[in-house]
């Protein structure tokens, strides 16, 4: 069941890999953060031990990856409570 799961897995990050277009090596923050965002659209971080399986594929430790998901999450909490002020 797991290697199922994996499997998908590695799917859902070769797409979202994809539409940033360009290798892992060459990656800038901001594709991190794309793809990272992408991830958490798809649901990718609901498979067990998706973190680690994201930071060895894009290279970061894991903690880049929560630092990562964390950062998103902040933007779009700032994000709302401003429209939420006007």
């Amino acid at each position: 069941m797991w290697h199922a799961g994996d499997s998908r897995l590695a799917e859902i990050f070769d797409e979202c890999l994809s539409a940033v277009g360009k290798p892992v090596a060459s990656l800038t923050k901001r594709d991190r953060m794309r793809i990272i965002a992408l991830l958490d659209q798809k649901s990718a971080f609901s498979f067990r031990k998706s973190v680690p399986f994201v930071a060895k594929r894009l290279q970061v430790s894991r903690y880049t990856v929560y630092k990562y998901l964390g950062e998103l999450t902040g933007e779009g909490a700032a994000e709302e409570q401003g429209d939420t002020d006007e």
